[in-house]
C-alpha cells in the first residue's frame, strides 16, 4: 500500500513539475511577443510590417496551450492574450477604426485556432485513451488464456510486470519505456499456449526433447504476436526472456548488451519471482536467499548493473509489491 501511495506521489510530482515548465513555456512566448510587438515601431513601412506580424503569432501560444493543457487551457491563453492586448489597443491606437478592425480581427484568429486545436487535441487525445484500454484488455485475455491452462500464470505476470516497471524506474526509464515493459512481462510467457500439456503440466523432470519442445515457447509467442502491430512493443520481451547475459541462453545465444535493457530487467524479475513464489517442482525460498542466488548469477545470467540496481531497492518493497497482487 505504502509503496502504491509513493508511486502515485512521484507520478503527481513528475507531472506538476511537466506542467509547470509547458505554463512557462507558453507564459515566456506570450511576453515575448507582446514585448516584441509593443516595442516595435509603427512609424514606417518595414517595422509597421513587423509590428503586425508580431501580433499574428499569437495563435502559436494558444495552440501549444491546446496540445499541453486542452481545450479549456487553450481558451485561457487566449483569453490572457486578450486581457494583455486590448490595453495596448486602446492606448495606441484609440478612434482608429481601421486599425482596431484588424486587432480585434487578428484577436479573433487567435480564440477560433486556440478552440478548433483544443477541441481536435481532446478528441485525438481521447480516443488514444479509448484504444489504449482495448489494447491493454487484449493483453489480460490473452495472459487469461494462458491462465486457464496454467493456473497461477495471470498472478506471475502481474507481478512480473509490477518489479519490471519498480525496476525499470530505477533504472530512469520514462514512460513509454515503462509502458513497454509492462506490456512485455504481461505477455512473456504466452508462446506457452503452443506447448503440450504433457510437458506444460508436467510435475517431475523434463527430458531431453521435452526441454528442446519447452524452448520453443518464445518463438511461438514471437510469431503470435508479430501480426498485430500494436504488440511491437512486447515482442522483445516474449521472444528474449531467455537469453542470458554471457549468452548462454536461448532463443539466439545473445549476450551483453546484444540483449535489449527491457529483457536484461526482465530476466532479473522474472527469476526473483520464480524464486520466492511456491512452484508444483520447488517451495519458496526468502528475500535474502533469493538475492544471493542472483547476485551468484550475475555476469553470468544476469547484467551485472541490474542486479546491483535491484539489490539497492531492498526486501521491503519488493515484499510489499509481492503482497499487493493477490488472487481475488
Amino acid at each position: 500500500m505504502n509503496n502504491d501511495i509513493n508511486q502515485i506521489r512521484k507520478k503527481i510530482k513528475s507531472n506538476t513539475n511537466q506542467s509547470t515548465i509547458r505554463l512557462g513555456i507558453i507564459t515566456s512566448i506570450v511576453l515575448i511577443l507582446m514585448s516584441a510587438h509593443w516595442m516595435t515601431s509603427t512609424d514606417v513601412y518595414f517595422s509597421h510590417t513587423v509590428h503586425m506580424f508580431f501580433r499574428k503569432l499569437f495563435f502559436i501560444p494558444a495552440i501549444l496551450a491546446a496540445l499541453w493543457f486542452g481545450k479549456q487551457g487553450a481558451l485561457r491563453t487566449c483569453a490572457a492574450i486578450t486581457l494583455l492586448y486590448l490595453p495596448y489597443v486602446y492606448i495606441s491606437w484609440h478612434g482608429n477604426f481601421d486599425e482596431n478592425a484588424d486587432q480585434i480581427a487578428d484577436l479573433a484568429t487567435v480564440w477560433i485556432a486556440g478552440a478548433l486545436a483544443g477541441v481536435l487535441f481532446q478528441k485525438e487525445k481521447t480516443q488514444q485513451n479509448m484504444l489504449l484500454q482495448t489494447h491493454e484488455s487484449a493483453i489480460i485475455a490473452l495472459v487469461n488464456a494462458l491462465d486457464a491452462r496454467e493456473h497461477d500464470t495471470q498472478l506471475h505476470s502481474l507481478r512480473v510486470k509490477a518489479y519490471a516497471q519498480r525496476l525499470g524506474r530505477e533504472l530512469n526509464m520514462n514512460d513509454e519505456e515503462l509502458y513497454s515493459l509492462g506490456q512485455g512481462a504481461l505477455l512473456h510467457d504466452i508462446g506457452k499456449i503452443g506447448i503440450p500439456d504433457n510437458i506444460l503440466m508436467k510435475t517431475g523432470p523434463l527430458t531431453d526433447s521435452e526441454w528442446a519442445r519447452m524452448r520453443e515457447h518464445p518463438t511461438i509467442g514471437r510469431n503470435i504476436l508479430r501480426h498485430a502491430n500494436f504488440f511491437d512493443t512486447a515482442i522483445d520481451i516474449v521472444y528474449s526472456h531467455h537469453e542470458r547475459f554471457d549468452g548462454s541462453g536461448y532463443p539466439c545465444g545473445l549476450k551483453g548488451d546484444e540483449i535489449t535493457l527491457s529483457s536484461r530487467v526482465f530476466s532479473v524479475v522474472d527469476a526473483y519471482d520464480a524464486l520466492s513464489s511456491c512452484r508444483p517442482y520447488q517451495e519458496r525460498i526468502d528475500y535474502h536467499e533469493a538475492l544471493r542466488r542472483i547476485e551468484e548469477s550475475s555476469g553470468k545470467h544476469f547484467d551485472p548493473k541490474i542486479v546491483a540496481k535491484f539489490a539497492s531497492i531492498g526486501e521491503k518493497e519488493w515484499t510489499a509489491i509481492a503482497n499487493s497482487i493477490k488472487e481475488d
